[in-house]
Order: C-alpha cells, then structure tokens, then sequence
C-alpha cells in the first residue's frame, strides 16, 4: 500500500548532533545502518492488519552504523512510502507489512528507535567506533486517515 508520509526528527538544541539513521523501508531489502535502527508503525482501525513477512538472522560482517550529523535547527527526513516497517538490517532482518483490509477512519503511530550522541539524559548507552551516545525511542504524533474505496468520494 503506497503512502505518502515522512518522519521527521529536528535537532531543537544548540549543539550538533549524530544519530543513527537508514533508508527508505519500501524495498524490504538488508540496508546499512538497518541493524541498529527500527521503525515500527501501528495501524489502528476496524480492517487494520499487520504481519511479519520475512525473518532472517545471519552472521556476516555486521557494516557500522549509518550516522546522520545534524546541525542545530536542521532535520532527518525518513520517507515512509509503505507501510513496510521493521529492522532491516544486514545481520537481523525482521520485515512487517501493515494494512487495512476496508474503508473507514485509521490512525497511524510511528516510532523510530535509534541511537544519538551525545546521550541524552537518562538513555540506555552505546558504543560504536567514533560513536559514543545512548539508545533513543522517538515516537510522532499520531496520523489520521480516511481509507475510501478505489474510484469512491470521501
């Protein structure tokens, strides 16, 4: 199912920041920096559905994080094209699809859990080469959707 949101997060504080970021999660596909970082998406609604579609662990070369310097002010932008979500990472791949299965009003949560440094106050920390900050959860605010029927009027 084809959306058309972005999950942004914005430094509000005066100093630089790095976080751990990926990319667009449509392709379902291992990413770098997938195994450090998840997106999960909750669908509320009367025909919401989610499932896991693809688990896999290996043991390969696990390739560092992908790190996102953001200037005071500035902003990640994480398209969300699909309601593909999960942890797509090289190593740990756990691929979710949600949907809805018939018209009527949804909600929809996203939250991304990711690593920034320096650690905020209180965060659970990480280690990484040239990294040194504290596991986050960042959750937006809910987005409200009207699902019609295809070539039907709202």
């Amino acid at each position: 199912m084809d959306v058309e949101l972005v999950l942004e997060l914005r430094n509000t504080s005066a100093k630089e920041l790095r976080i751990w970021t990926t990319g667009d999660y449509r392709d379902e596909k291992a990413q770098a920096g997938g195994d450090y970082v998840e997106l999960v998406l909750d669908l509320k609604g009367p025909g919401a559905v989610g499932a896991l579609v693809a688990r896999r662990n290996t043991r390969p070369l696990t390739p560092p994080p992908a790190v996102t310097a953001l200037a005071p002010g500035k902003r990640f932008r994480l398209p969300i094209t699909s309601l593909g979500h999960g942890r797509q990472g090289v190593a740990a791949f756990e691929g979710r699809r949600a949907c809805w299965a018939q018209p009527g009003d949804y909600v929809l949560t996203a939250t991304f859990k990711t690593a920034v440094s320096p650690a905020l106050k209180g965060a659970k920390e990480t280690r990484w080469v040239h990294f040194a900050g504290g596991h986050v959860t960042v959750t937006a605010p809910p987005v409200k959707l009207k699902v019609v029927e295809a070539n039907k009027k709202p």
